[in-house]
């Protein structure tokens, strides 16, 4: 009796461990299985969002583009006009919110949406000058690292091209977009 009795314990020892073994296999066998698919499923999101973002970020710059393209039409060489037409085009582009300022040839601020800045402020060190001042001519869109504005004081990205039509860049002054990075935050 007492050998049936050891052989019965050890019989359900045996099927409470398999039992157990079993039980927790499943467990861990189903938590590996929902982390994969979770993990799928973040990877797909992210390619997803990645795409939604890459499509706004290309619109906005060619938007940047086309408001910098069409800037050039509003130059006749004066600031005062020139000011007048560019508060009454932000104005209408609400599309996209940006700054728009100028820098005069010599590296200076000359001009800003905002209004209130120092027009002595010097702005020959700022990338986004420089590369117009050595482009020889040529009008590319620029765009610089996040930085911080002069006149706005926000950290953005500075855009630019040549404001005027001349072919030689130290003749014309540079115009500078400046897009806040709020702006690519959805």
């Amino acid at each position: 009796m007492k050998n049936s009795a050891t052989t019965l314990k050890l019989q359900l020892g045996l099927a409470a461990g398999f039992l157990l073994t079993v039980v927790w296999g499943t467990f861990f066998y189903d938590l590996d299985r929902t982390q994969r698919d979770l993990r799928r499923e973040a990877a797909l999101r992210t390619v997803s969002h990645a795409q939604v973002y890459a499509e706004y970020s290309i619109s906005t710059i060619k938007r940047i583009d086309e408001i910098l393209t069409s800037t050039r039409n509003l130059w006749k060489g004066d600031w005062k006009n020139f000011s007048t037409a560019i508060v009454e085009r932000q104005t209408g582009s609400s599309d996209v919110a940006f700054q728009l300022a100028a820098i005069d040839k010599d590296g200076f601020f000359a001009f800003s949406s905002l209004g209130g800045v120092n027009p002595r402020t010097d702005l020959r060190d700022r990338e986004h000058f420089r590369v117009h001042k050595e482009a020889n001519g040529q009008d590319n869109l620029f765009i610089s690292k996040p930085i911080k504005g002069v006149a706005g004081g926000v950290k953005a990205l500075k855009s630019g091209g040549i404001l005027s039509s001349r072919t030689d860049c130290a003749k014309g002054p540079i115009r500078a977009p400046s897009l806040c990075l709020r702006s690519f935050r959805r």
